[in-house]
């Protein structure tokens, strides 16, 4: 019987550190980039899955699943890939409204830098009618049509892509949006 059934691990690729020599180790924070070797991804996520398989733990969440720096969609492939073969779920986690999109670090249609630079009117907006911006990285407006529709073409292509077992998704933390559109939005919300 597995011994923890109902169980997942949360990860971010930087501080995944089952390769103990690689010089780019990280054990904290978000935002952070990935300086490891983009081999040692793909180490670091076998040996977890291998723990995982053997505890019985049904999957693992992954934030930074797609990174440039790690290889993209095919080292992504390849974690989803091996991880199926051992019955364990891989979750990618994708920032909605903040924290990167689905591919969360490059140069890809489904990175959220990339959509917010194409369509700056979609910003999430302070109370003062300015972009939202944390860390030189700016968030998406919820109610806006182009990112409502870009975060659905998104998901589905993950899940057309990748062997994966579903999606972490998360809006961001402690961050409002003034945009008109969103406003609107919250206006039809049920009380």
């Amino acid at each position: 019987r597995p011994a923890l059934p109902n169980s997942y691990f949360w990860t971010w690729d930087h501080s995944t550190n089952w390769v103990l020599d690689d010089p780019g180790l990280q054990n904290r924070g978000c935002y952070n980039r990935y300086f490891k070797r983009p081999e040692t991804f793909l180490a670091d996520y076998r040996r977890l899955t291998d723990l995982s398989a053997g505890l019985g733990i049904k999957g693992v969440v992954i934030w930074g699943f797609l990174r440039d720096s790690h290889g993209g969609v095919d080292a992504a492939r390849r974690v989803a890939e091996y991880a199926a073969s051992r019955n364990v779920a891989i979750l990618p986690g994708c920032g909605t409204t903040w924290y990167g999109g689905p591919y969360y670090e490059g140069e890809h249609p489904f990175c959220l830098r990339t959509f917010l630079r194409e369509h700056p009117e979609a910003r999430m907006l302070d109370e003062k009618g300015q972009p939202r911006e944390y860390a030189g990285e700016y968030g998406a407006c919820l109610g806006h049509p182009a990112f409502q529709q870009w975060l659905k073409e998104a998901v589905r292509w993950l899940f057309r892509e990748f062997a994966i077992g579903g999606v972490n998704l998360e809006n961001g933390d402690m961050l409002t949006d003034s945009h008109p559109l969103t406003q609107a939005l919250r206006a039809s919300w049920p009380s």
